[in-house]
């Protein structure tokens, strides 16, 4: 890639933002652009910013590539609408692998936009760490609801400021959680 078609990929990027992006971001993106067009002597309205390419992306599994399948198709649906929500597939690349005669996996990927692209990593990322906290909160949810948390002041060391936290939304998650009820299931099992 040239170092101008770097820069029109970067201002695609950009321009993507100022258009979609929220409050001080779109404004940032917009100056930021306006400043690198300036620099590089290139028309705005020459800007791509719509074209569709094949990004890569991680090698992803279990609840992660279902995280990233749906913001996928959330994003398809949002561009082409509910008609066309069979183009929002993640693609697997192939290539002939000569020694087995069979095509191998080389990774996975999406067609989108360069923005559409920079905006779904930055969701992932953010719902990816949030579910990641989350799930240490429904152990302890868990827990609490089928009462198998140590009582308060036996031993347990005080809480940190996040520990507190992760206990409180635990708290708040333990109420829809159904309590299993040991008893009967053992009484079953040893009939």
């Amino acid at each position: 890639m040239s170092e101008r078609e770097k820069i029109m990929a970067r201002l695609a990027k950009m321009k993507a933002l100022a258009e979609r992006g929220v409050g001080g971001e779109s404004i940032n993106a917009a100056h930021l652009m306006e400043a690198v067009a300036a620099k590089y002597g290139i028309d705005l309205d020459s800007i791509e910013a719509d074209a569709e390419s094949m990004h890569r992306i991680e090698e992803l599994t279990g609840w992660k590539m279902d995280l990233m399948q749906q913001l996928a198709g959330l994003m398809r649906i949002e561009r082409y609408g509910s008609l066309n929500a069979e183009r929002c597939a993640i693609y697997t690349f192939s290539k002939w692998d000569l020694k087995n005669g069979k095509y191998q996996k080389n990774g996975t990927g999406l067609k989108c936009t360069d923005a559409e692209f920079v905006e779904l990593q930055a969701k992932f990322a953010v719902l990816s760490r949030d579910y990641e906290q989350q799930k240490k909160a429904f152990f302890r949810a868990f827990l609490e609801a089928n009462d198998l948390l140590a009582p308060a002041g036996s031993g347990v060391e005080a809480m940190s400021k996040e520990k507190l936290e992760e206990a409180r939304t635990a708290s708040r998650l333990a109420i829809g959680i159904k309590k299993s009820n040991l008893h009967k299931q053992l009484e079953a099992t040893c009939s």
